[in-house]
Order: structure tokens, then C-alpha cells, then sequence
């Protein structure tokens, strides 16, 4: 069952990068093969404040605006989520691009650009960070509803490489009276926005980037982080700001909607949730958030000892804390695990029912007009005791729900964080929505101590 289990697939492994085309995955025709009108957004993927992503959209709005008859057959505008008090008032006026509604009489014509009537494709820049997968399941959630009668189409700019100093130094260098975001200001001193600059931001992209090179419609590029000689006055971002508008005017740039949503449930299952390693980066003991015991000859498989801060949690909670500090001292080691039960969960998904996957895969469900029920299966090994870790090792209420998640026994949309919760469930035989069948099945097996942030 451990063989089975350690399948190796390519789902959310980095795929080959494609450097600055700006085509995306799939060339399509200009025309609409569905009929419907055609409208590509275009977003970055996993690229921190002090990247780029507000001068790559402002690169793509001069560029349309500085050779109009070559790129006639497109319009360029975009929206910044820095210009808005709110996400409401923010996800209204992107709508308005996307839907290229005409200006009101009340309306000023924006300085970010606004739809050109009568464009055969009409390209709107999404102007907010995207470090992870959640970032993308929230914009995908939003336009849902407008995929029934648009033909939608995304760009995914996702940088080769990031640079924690060179963005960090872009960030300190912002005039806070003239920069909306992120700025080191009176309400905002160095210490706190250089917290938000890393734990907010950076290190998700850092771990986002390696999956979101592999996502349909990507663009991969060295762009953010290119050195150019210092008696040079072209812009690092030129080649890839008229690869894109090129694309855009031809209408081969961007994978289909479903395709990205495909693609996200297929990712989400494996890196979302408490449990997702490949969406980890490895860590020094002295800092690292979380630590398991990884399963030796199955990278998949492992057993959560600490696992990462929830969101609302400190990663100084004493508790936290101290048994990251006592795991220290097996760094590296050997241990034995001992599961002796096997679990398999199912249940079905329905379009209307709290399926326990937040509002946004709700909305997407109640949108979708192919939604049809969905089995979802997860199974997971209990583990009994942990040989070979600290007598004293306290690891509080994570004791009681020890577990190996069988990854190759999830289907889509599940997630490795479900293991957890119906571990917990069986343990105080609470009430959960899982069907849950279970088997005598014992194993023991080697695992050596590693520590993740």
C-alpha cells in the first residue's frame, strides 16, 4: 500500500520554463471558437511587492497606447487593488474592464486605461499580488459568473526567480506620500512593513513560484530580476511588455478559463492545506514553522509533528516554540513510525450544500452550469507512536491526530488538510460529513526528522 501511495506524478511540479513569449500554453484564433467575445487577464503569479507587476502594467498600457495601428485588434487597461478602499468597490471596476461596459457620463476616463469600443480582444492587467493558491482560487471564484458569457482567458506573467534584497530595497525606496501600497511611512515604520514584506508576501511566492511556472497560460521570465549595464537606458521589462501586447493583438495569448480552474484542483489537492510540502521550502531548525517525520524512499509521505501556523496564530506560541526548539535536537535523525489502522473518507459534493470548502469553491459550484455531484475520497494511515523523537516532547493536541496522508488516494478538490480534521473527528467521535470505513492495517516504517517554513 506504501508503493501506491508514493506514486510519483507531475502535478504541481515545475514544468520547463517558457521564457517571454507572452503566447501562454495554447494559441488560439482571434475569433472565439465559442462564439463569445474574447477578454484576457492578465496577473502575475507569485511575484512579491517590489517586483514589477505595477511598471509591467503601466509598460503594457504605453505600449498599446504608442503603436495603436499595429496592435489595433486589442485593447489594454488595468485595474490596482491600491486604488480602492475594499475589495467590493475594487472587484466592481474590474468587472466594468472585463465587461468592457461603456464609460457613463459621470464616469473620468481612467489613467489606467479604459476597453476600446469595437476591439476584437479585450485584455484587462489584474494590479494585485497573487502568492499562492488561494489568491488564485479567489480571483477565479470572482469571475466566475462571467465565464458563461465571456470567452475568458488567462496570462500568468510568474517570475523565473525572485530576489528577497533587490525587492526589499524597491519597497524601503517607496515615497509613502505618493505610493498607495506598501510604504515604509508615519503609519507604517520599517519594522512592520518589512514583516508584512516577508511573511505576507515573500516567502509565499518563494514557495508558490516553482508550482505556478507549471500553470496553463504562463509566462516565465527573468525580467523582475535582470541586470542590464549601468550606461543602458532600455527598460528590463521591454522584450517581455512587447512579446505580451503582440500576443494579445494576434489572439493567441492565455489559456482558457476551465482549463486554469482544472489545473487549480488538481494543484489544490496537493499543496493546500497544513500537510503540502512540495509547497514548502526546507528550513535551517532555528527557523523553521513547522516540522514532520519524512517517510525515507517516499518523498509524498510524511507525518506532521508541528504543523505550520494557522492564520490567525503566532509562530512565537510557546507551545509552538518550545517543540520546534526540543526537535532540534534529532535534526536529521532517524525515527520509526508504527500506524496501525487504515482509513478511507468519502463523501459527495453537491452544488448547493456547505461542502466545508469555504464561500469561494461554493460560488464557483453555484455558477458552474455543468456542476454535476462529485465523489471525494481521502484515505490515511493513524499512527500509533512516533519511536526515536524526545521523552519530553510535548506536541500538545497534534499527539492525538498523527496520521500519513495517502496521497494518491485523493481525488480532486480534496485537500491534505481533511486527513487532520477526520482524524480528529474519530479521535472525539465528533460529528463530520465524512463517511469513514476503516481496516486493521499495520505498518512500520523509517522516517528521518525535517524541518520546513
Amino acid at each position: 500500500a506504501v508503493e501506491d501511495c508514493a506514486k510519483e506524478t507531475s502535478v504541481g511540479q515545475p514544468a520547463p520554463p517558457r521564457k517571454d513569449t507572452g503566447a501562454g500554453d495554447k494559441p488560439a484564433a482571434a475569433e472565439s471558437s465559442a462564439g463569445k467575445p474574447i477578454r484576457v487577464i492578465v496577473c502575475t503569479l507569485g511575484l512579491p511587492p517590489g517586483g514589477g507587476k505595477s511598471s509591467l502594467f503601466h509598460g503594457l498600457l504605453d505600449q498599446f497606447a504608442g503603436n495603436a495601428a499595429e496592435l489595433a485588434d486589442a485593447t489594454f487597461c488595468f485595474r490596482s487593488s491600491d486604488d480602492f478602499k475594499g475589495r467590493e468597490p475594487f472587484e466592481k471596476a474590474l468587472k466594468r474592464c472585463i465587461e468592457a461596459a461603456p464609460l457613463r457620463p459621470s464616469d473620468a476616463r481612467s489613467p489606467k486605461g479604459d476597453p476600446k469600443p469595437g476591439a476584437k480582444v479585450v485584455a484587462v492587467g489584474y494590479d494585485k499580488n497573487i502568492p499562492n493558491m488561494d489568491g488564485l482560487q479567489r480571483l477565479l471564484a470572482q469571475l466566475a459568473p462571467l465565464a458563461k458569457s465571456l470567452d475568458l482567458r488567462f496570462v500568468f506573467v510568474v517570475p523565473e526567480s525572485i530576489d528577497h534584497d533587490k525587492f526589499w530595497a524597491r519597497v524601503k525606496a517607496r515615497d509613502p506620500k505618493t505610493h498607495i501600497g506598501l510604504a515604509i511611512g508615519p503609519k507604517l515604520p520599517e519594522k512592520k512593513a518589512y514583516s508584512v514584506f516577508k511573511n505576507n508576501f515573500f516567502d509565499s511566492c518563494e514557495a508558490f513560484g516553482p508550482v505556478a511556472t507549471g500553470a496553463p497560460g504562463a509566462v516565465v521570465t527573468d525580467s523582475f530580476t535582470r541586470e542590464l549595464p549601468k550606461d543602458t537606458a532600455t527598460n528590463p521589462l521591454a522584450d517581455l511588455v512587447k512579446g505580451i501586447a503582440a500576443s494579445l493583438a494576434a489572439g493567441t495569448a492565455g489559456a482558457p478559463f476551465g482549463e486554469v480552474q482544472t489545473w487549480l484542483d488538481q494543484n489544490d489537492t496537493l499543496l493546500s492545506g497544513p500537510e503540502a510540502n512540495g509547497s514548502s521550502m526546507r528550513s535551517a531548525p532555528e527557523k523553521a514553522n513547522w516540522c514532520s517525520a519524512d517517510i525515507d524512499g517516499h518523498p509524498k509521505l510524511h507525518v506532521t509533528l508541528v504543523p505550520p501556523p494557522a492564520s490567525n496564530e503566532s509562530r512565537s506560541d510557546p507551545l509552538r516554540r518550545a517543540a520546534l526548539n526540543k526537535l532540534q535536537s534529532v535534526a536529521g535523525r532517524g525515527v520509526t513510525i508504527y500506524a496501525s489502522k487504515y482509513h478511507v473518507a468519502t463523501r459527495v459534493e453537491t452544488a448547493d450544500g456547505d461542502n466545508g470548502d469555504g464561500p469561494s469553491k461554493k460560488r464557483l459550484r453555484q455558477n458552474s452550469q455543468d456542476f454535476a455531484p462529485r465523489h471525494k475520497r481521502i484515505a490515511f494511515w493513524e499512527v500509533d507512536r512516533v519511536e526515536g523523537l524526545p521523552d519530553d516532547l510535548d506536541l500538545g493536541k497534534q499527539f492525538q491526530i498523527l496520521h500519513i496522508t495517502d496521497r494518491a488516494s485523493m481525488t480532486r478538490g480534496v485537500q491534505a488538510k481533511n486527513a487532520a480534521e477526520i482524524m480528529a473527528a474519530l479521535r472525539t467521535q465528533g460529528l463530520t460529513a465524512w463517511k469513514v470505513e476503516s481496516e486493521a492495517h499495520p505498518v512500520t516504517l523509517d522516517a528521518s526528522i525535517s524541518f520546513y517554513r
